[in-house]
């Protein structure tokens, strides 16, 4: 694989506190980066054991650290190249932070078992987008559905089309505009649908696909690894096609829980299945369709964002006696951030 990182780190040593003292067994930070290498130790790993700790809302207020173990990872990265067609020639940009678990299960993981290339850029620029596009010569890139509004709500260029892309992957492109979307950047969209819990959840494919769906399960070169999903009710009762239920998951691709949260992980886990916290319905021909969030989340710019934690920055303030804090349609697709402060005195 080659690696592009479009950034500039200089200076990070010297921004960066680290432990003076590491424990017995460890390797101090500072002699690590005194002491630069060209070869990395072999460290053996396990596939189950805790690869990275994602924190997210989700569905349930409070943040929560999700324990991804390496099976999952390569697991999704390996779902991923095969859904989007990789190829060892292919050239993946991602503008989306690696911290996000998009960027990593899809873009670098994806790259990683397909020995493609991954251009990383710092950020997204809806003006400047397709000209990066055309610099790095991308074949393929991830969106989260801001991303796809501000790109089509840009004035047409000729570098609209001037590229090599033939896939982008993410969600949602609104209904109104996904066919005009494609024609005029010449390129195929597929609609995914995966969490930090779960990133192999429900996928389009080039040759099976709905505009607007969430796709069908997710699927993987080995036959024997594939997600499963149910829809039900609030009694756990599985819904009729047609029907809107709650989503529940099984994957191969699945958190091992949440860190330090036995409760938490015990009811998202009920049943043996992942309790999403998400409604949607299925078609006759099997595909699924995003109704609306279970919970009192907020959808913006890709992330979930619980109201209580807005709430509750407010409500240290002083002059704060009450806040709520509620999501409101936004121009580009998602959510805006409105609040409502009953406040104690005259600021």
């Amino acid at each position: 694989m080659t690696l592009y990182i479009v950034a500039h780190l200089s200076g990070v040593c010297q921004r960066i506190s680290l432990a003076a003292t590491p424990a017995v067994g460890e390797i101090a930070w500072s002699d690590v980066l005194a002491e630069p290498s060209t070869s990395a130790p072999m460290v053996e790993v396990e596939a189950n054991q805790v690869a990275s700790l994602i924190y997210t809302s989700g569905t349930t207020g409070q943040p929560k650290g999700v324990m991804q173990p390496h099976r999952s990872y390569v697991i999704a990265g390996e779902s991923f190249a095969m859904r989007a067609s990789l190829r060892a020639d292919d050239r993946v940009l991602t503008v989306l932070p690696l911290f996000h678990a998009n960027a990593q299960f899809y873009s670098t993981m994806g790259t990683l078992v397909s020995g493609a290339t991954l251009i990383l850029l710092r950020r997204f620029s809806a003006s400047q987008f397709w000209e990066h596009v055309q610099h790095y010569d991308a074949t393929q890139f991830n969106f989260i559905g801001a991303m796809a509004r501000m790109l089509y709500n840009q004035p047409p260029t000729p570098l609209d089309a001037a590229h090599r892309v033939r896939i982008a992957c993410g969600a949602p492109v609104p209904v109104e505009i996904a066919a005009d979307f494609e024609r005029r950047f010449h390129l195929t969209v597929l609609e995914t649908y995966g969490l930090s819990e779960c990133p192999m959840g429900t996928s389009n494919l080039a040759n099976m696909r709905k505009r607007g769906s969430m796709g069908k399960p997710s699927q993987h070169p080995d036959p024997a690894l594939y997600t499963r999903v149910r829809l039900v009710d609030d009694g756990e009762r599985d819904v009729p096609v047609g029907q809107v239920g709650e989503v529940l998951l099984q994957s191969p691709a699945l958190m091992m829980g949440y860190y330090r949260d036995p409760e938490r992980t015990a009811d998202a886990m009920r049943g043996g299945w992942f309790h999403t916290g998400d409604y949607a319905r299925q078609d006759e021909d099997g595909f699924f369709f995003f109704v609306d969030r279970k919970k009192d989340i907020i959808r913006r710019r890709g992330e979930n964002i619980a109201s209580v934690e807005i709430e509750r920055v407010l409500n240290d303030h002083p002059a704060v006696a009450e806040s709520a804090v509620i999501p409101v349609p936004a121009a580009l697709s998602e959510d805006d951030i409105h609040a409502y402060v009953s406040r104690t005195r005259q600021i």
